[in-house]
C-alpha cells in the first residue's frame, strides 16, 4: 500500500498544475473543451516545426495552455487566453508547446518519470522506518525531478523565443501571467524551484530579450 501511496504522492507534486487544471476543466466547466480553428496558428507551426497541430479551448477563466503528452499533437488554450491574448502572446504559447513536441520530450518524460518511481520504490523498501516514508521520499525527489524537467521546460522557451516573429510577444504574454498569478508557489522563486519545471516569468523575460538583442546584431 505504501507504494501506491508513494506512487499517487510523487505524481500529484510532479505534475499538480496539470491535475488542478484537468480538475477545474472536468467539474467546474460547463463544456469540459471546444475544436478551436485558428489558420494562422496552423500554418505557424506547420511552418516552423514541420508539424500539424489541432487546437482546443478549455472553458477556464484562469490564463492555461498545455500540449497533450500522447498523439495526437493537440494544445488547449484556456478561454481566458484566448480572449485576453494577442497573436504575438499566442505565438509564444503556441511556439514554447510546440517545442516539447520537437524535442520529444512527451517520450522523454516517460523513463525520467519511471526512473524516479522505481527509485522512490527501492529507497521505500530498503529503509524500513517510520521516517523514511512514502511522503518523505517523495517530496525529497520531487525538487531533483523537476530539475531535470525545467532542462525540457527551458528548451521549449528558447525554441520559442527563436522561432517567434516578435519575440516582444514573449515579454508582455509573462508579464501579464505574472500579474493574475495566484498561486504562492510561482510567487516564490524557493518553491517554484523546488516544486515546479519553470523558470519564472523574469527568466523568460530576459530569454526573449536576449533573442531580441541577437537579432539588431545580425542587421
Amino acid at each position: 500500500m505504501k507504494y501506491i501511496f508513494f506512487v499517487l504522492t510523487f505524481i500529484y507534486l510532479t505534475n499538480w498544475q496539470a491535475v488542478i487544471a484537468l480538475f477545474k476543466g472536468a467539474f467546474f466547466s460547463k463544456r469540459k473543451s471546444l475544436s478551436y480553428k485558428n489558420g494562422w496558428l496552423f500554418n505557424l507551426l506547420k511552418k516552423k516545426t514541420g508539424i500539424r497541430f489541432k487546437f482546443k479551448k478549455a472553458i477556464l477563466k484562469n490564463y492555461t495552455a498545455f500540449s497533450l503528452i500522447l498523439p495526437p499533437n493537440t494544445i488547449v488554450f484556456s478561454s481566458r487566453i484566448l480572449k485576453d491574448f494577442n497573436k504575438d502572446e499566442l505565438q509564444w504559447i503556441s511556439l514554447h508547446e510546440a517545442g516539447h513536441r520537437v524535442y520529444y520530450h512527451g517520450i522523454k518524460y516517460i523513463p525520467t518519470s519511471f526512473i524516479f518511481v522505481t527509485s522512490g520504490m527501492l529507497i521505500l523498501n530498503y529503509y524500513n522506518n517510520p521516517i523514511v516514508n512514502f511522503l518523505t521520499v517523495a517530496f525529497s525527489l520531487t525538487p531533483i525531478y523537476q530539475q531535470i524537467i525545467r532542462i525540457f521546460e527551458t528548451q521549449a522557451d528558447q525554441f520559442a523565443a527563436k522561432n517567434m516573429d516578435n519575440p516582444e510577444g514573449m515579454i508582455t504574454a509573462n508579464k501579464k501571467f505574472g500579474k493574475t498569478i495566484k498561486s504562492r508557489i510561482y510567487k516564490s522563486d524557493i518553491l517554484r524551484t523546488l516544486f515546479t519545471p519553470h523558470l519564472s516569468y523574469n527568466q523568460r523575460i530576459k530569454l526573449a530579450k536576449k533573442e531580441i538583442e541577437s537579432r539588431k546584431k545580425k542587421i
